[in-house]
This record gives C-alpha cells, sequence and structure tokens, in this order.
C-alpha cells in the first residue's frame, strides 16, 4: 500500500512498525509507501507449491461490491476475506466504492495486464462465473476495512502467503490515490503489488521492483517490474530484514512467479476476429453486436468500442462468440470495433460501419415507433418485456396495468381517447388515464370501454399506482 506522508499513519506488520525518514514525513508526498499485507506465512507454512496446471485468472474489478471480512477463507467467488485486512481483526461487512472518475481505467487496466505478461495468467475485466479467480478490487478508500482515511494504498487478503491462495482478493485503494503525482501509474503499481501478495511474494528491498515499497516517482522506474535478481526482503534499502518471512535470505520475485505461475507461451501472432452482427447497412438503435475470435494461445477477452469508444467487455464467451448489447445509439453513421486480446497480450480488431435509422418499417398491434424502436403504446396492457412508449405504466384499484404517460394538466395533451389525471405531484403535470367518453376500443369490451375505465377520474388520486418503468438505455 501507500501514502503520502501528510497524510502518514504507520502500520504496523509482522515486520515491525516502519517509521519512515522525517524529511519524508514533512513532504507534500511521501518517499516510500506502504502495504498493510501481514508479511507472515499462513498454515501450511512456506513449503513449494508446484505451479497450477491451467492458467491462472486475475479479475480487474473496477466497480467495487458489498464484501464480508469473516473468521473463514478467501473466497473471491463469494465476496469473503478473512480478518486479516480487517483494522481491528475483526469481522465486518465492507461497502467498497466503484474507483473514482478522475483514474484512466485503460491505461491502468492495461499497465497491469503489461506487469504480468510475462506469466502463464489471464488477465479478464468481467467477473468469471466458475472456477478459482484471484479478485483484484479497486476502488473505495481503506476505511470500509476500518482503517484511516488516506492511510492505505491496498491490502491483500492472502491465505497462503508464501504460496498462491487460489480465491484471494487484493484491494487497492484508488480514493487513496487521487492527486498524488503520476497517479495512474502508482494506482497501477499498488495493483500489481497487492495482487503479487495473492500469487505468493513478499515485500522487497530493490526500488524498482513491484514488491518494493518505493513509489514510482521515488524509484525512478517506469515501469516498476518483477526484476529477475536476487534481492534482500524487506520494504526499501533502509529498511531490510535478515531472513525472509518465506523462507532464506533472499528473494526473487520473477523466479518466485515462474515457480507458481509458470510463464506464458511466447508468440507474436494476433488472433483473428470478425464481427458476425450486426453487418454493414442499416439497423436500429438497439441491437446486439456478435464477433468471433480465435487464437493459438487462447482468448483473454474481447472488448467492443462504438466510434472508439468501449461499450463492454466479454470474457465469457459461448464456444468462440463474444457479444455485448448496444442500446440506444443516436442516428446516423457509426463505427463499431471488435478488439480481442489474447493471452500472450497479442491484439486482433476487426470494424464495421452501420447507420442507424429510426424509422421502425411498422410495429405491431398496440405498439408505437418511438425513436426507432417498437415499443408498447399508451393504453395497452404494460409488458415485462418491452417498455411502455410514454415510460410509465399505472395500475388501477383492480390491479389491471395500462402503458401510459406524462401530460399537462393545463393543456390536456393526452392521445384522443384520455384524459390528463391529476396525481397529486402538484407541479401540474399527471397521468394519461382512459376517458369517461372514450376508451381504447382494440380491448374487446362489450361495452366499448377499456378494461380500466370503471376506475373513474375523479378516483385516480387514490386508485392508480405509478411506476416507471425503465426505457432500455
Amino acid at each position: 500500500m501507500r501514502i503520502a506522508p501528510s497524510r502518514l499513519v504507520l502500520a504496523t506488520l509482522a515486520l515491525g512498525a516502519l517509521a519512515l525518514p522525517a524529511a519524508a514525513q514533512q513532504s507534500t508526498f511521501r518517499s516510500t509507501h506502504q502495504c498493510g499485507t501481514p508479511q507472515i506465512p499462513r498454515a501450511g507454512g512456506p513449503g513449494p507449491v508446484a505451479a497450477a496446471a491451467a492458467t491462472r485468472t486475475i479479475y480487474l474489478n473496477k466497480n467495487g461490491g458489498t464484501y464480508a471480512i469473516a473468521n473463514s477463507a478467501t473466497n473471491s467467488s463469494t465476496n469473503t476475506a478473512s480478518t486479516s485486512v480487517s483494522a481491528n481483526g475483526q469481522p465486518r461487512t465492507a461497502v467498497i466504492a466503484p474507483i473514482n472518475a478522475q483514474f484512466n481505467w485503460t491505461f491502468i487496466a492495461q499497465c497491469v495486464r503489461d506487469a504480468y505478461a510475462r506469466y502463464d495468467v489471464r488477465i479478464v475485466e468481467t467477473e468469471p462465473t466458475s472456477g478459482n479467480y484471484v479478485e483484484a478490487v479497486v476502488g473505495g478508500t481503506g476505511t470500509e476495512l476500518g482503517f484511516g482515511a488516506n492511510q492505505l494504498f491496498g491490502i491483500a487478503s492472502a491465505d497462503n502467503f508464501c504460496g498462491v491462495t487460489e480465491r484471494g482478493i487484493a484491494f487497492s485503494f484508488s480514493g487513496t490515490h487521487l492527486g498524488v503525482p503520476q497517479q495512474d501509474r502508482e494506482l497501477c503499481a499498488t495493483i500489481a503489488h497487492e495482487v503479487g501478495h495473492i500469487l505468493a511474494l513478499e515485500h522487497v528491498a530493490t526500488p524498482a521492483d513491484e514488491m518494493s515499497y518505493v513509489g514510482v516517482s521515488e524509484s525512478g522506474a517506469w515501469p516498476k517490474s518483477f526484476i529477475d535478481m536476487s534481492s534482500q526482503c524487506g520494504t526499501t534499502p533502509q529498511q531490510t530484514m535478515t531472513n525472509c518471512s518465506c523462507g532464506g535470505t533472499r528473494s526473487n520475485t520473477h523466479q518466485r512467479l515462474v515457480q507458481f505461475l509458470g510463464l506464458r507461451a511466447t508468440e507474436t501472432v494476433p488472433p483473428t476476429v470478425t464481427i458476425t452482427s450486426p453487418t454493414a447497412g442499416t439497423i436500429a438503435r438497439t441491437f446486439t453486436i456478435t464477433a468471433d475470435a480465435t487464437d493459438a494461445s487462447g482468448i483473454a477477452e474481447v472488448t467492443f468500442k462504438i466510434d472508439g469508444v468501449a461499450i463492454g467487455t466479454d470474457s465469457s464467451p459461448e464456444g468462440a462468440t463474444y457479444s455485448v448489447e448496444a442500446v440506444r445509439l443516436a442516428e446516423g453513421s457509426h463505427t463499431i470495433t471488435a478488439e480481442a486480446l489474447d493471452l500472450a497480450n497479442n491484439r486482433g480488431t476487426a470494424s464495421v460501419t452501420v447507420d442507424v435509422s429510426f424509422d421502425c418499417g411498422g410495429c405491431g398491434d398496440g405498439q408505437t415507433c418511438v425513436e426507432g424502436e417498437c415499443l408498447v403504446s399508451t393504453g395497452e396492457a404494460c409488458s415485462e418485456t418491452v417498455p411502455c412508449a410514454g415510460g410509465t405504466c399505472l395500475q388501477n384499484q383492480a390491479g389491471d396495468q395500462f402503458c401510459s404517460q406524462p401530460c399537462s394538466l393545463d393543456t390536456d395533451d393526452c392521445p384522443s381517447g384520455f384524459a390528463c389525471a391529476d396525481i397529486g405531484n402538484g407541479d401540474g403535470t399527471g397521468v394519461c388515464n382512459f376517458s369517461d367518453d372514450g376508451g381504447c376500443c382494440s380491448t374487446g369490451d362489450q361495452d366499448g370501454q377499456g378494461p380500466f375505465v370503471g376506475i373513474g377520474l375523479g378516483a385516480i388520486g387514490l386508485g392508480l399506482v405509478v411506476s416507471r418503468r425503465r426505457r432500455r438505455k
């Protein structure tokens, strides 16, 4: 973890309370950083563990979440971390906010991929639905775990500290990185550092190593890396240990990752990717983008972009097919791009240009064309699968539901057969309800009235329940 000395709070680790030089504590930015991960072997001791036969997965989670801090093993699939990450060692619930908008996530995610590019790991941004995976949570401030504001830069729930915690969780607090020099690079270094603890690494004193406390700005090394050299264990050149926590007197972070992860297969051939839908031409504004992607080393994920802006990433394909939903595009021409990333960190892209039209080409009975989408018309029964054209679903005292729309009480701008009903908003607006002298003729009622006319306009204030159903975005 890392902190600005003006925000400095010393964390007591198994290494001891690590005091920083007085000059560092008085500066506007730390000269070293700290990590809250306890540097002690867990159950089973520091014995060697063979590399997994299958490629391990690291899930980069920038969206936060709710985590149970409990007296149990860490499990990324259930958002459970051990009490080793709690400030007082006690169970708690931690709600981690998403990464702050001031960070360049595209840069940070690629930076972490680059840090682990040599090793046999798969880095994704969509949470796996099965199997073991390490989760790197990026967000929050550390107060969620009971630490002081701006105290921690990161902490890892590593149950097998001297081996791989197969379902470990690494917390990197973006809020604490706000405003520090080179904040995107520093946050990247923190993520790589905390994930390193999950993957059997302890602190080393070499400044340019990812597992050192020395920050990017102070080490003068960018990018930091897992260095293939024998280093003293400790946090900085001034804070070293005679013996390493996981055995021996020195550690080599690169060689430990080779031992526990294995090296990534070396190849430079980009993946093959083809957009299968949509094809060039005119389309509606909401649609599914699908692409087929293949590579000899395997596909890590496919990112979809519209006009250069990423709209989603799929790392859980059906066979070789990846997909995302594109919703409510503006009318006109758009370029769709699918960018496939293989497990050797090569990229392949495919693009197609389409024209979004707001012409529905005809809608079914009871539907209205709204900006290229066929939606349920005002007066028709609400649908769970298709939103109302007017954006509002009403329910009468009998429990029946029908689509409606906002209206002005002054101008009564409802469609023919409907009247603007006051539901007590107090702002001069209401909702369109069947009028007393008409109704929706398509309902088939014997009296020609709609099925909701019986509530009467005078009872609308009490008899209608208004629920706004979200239209697809």
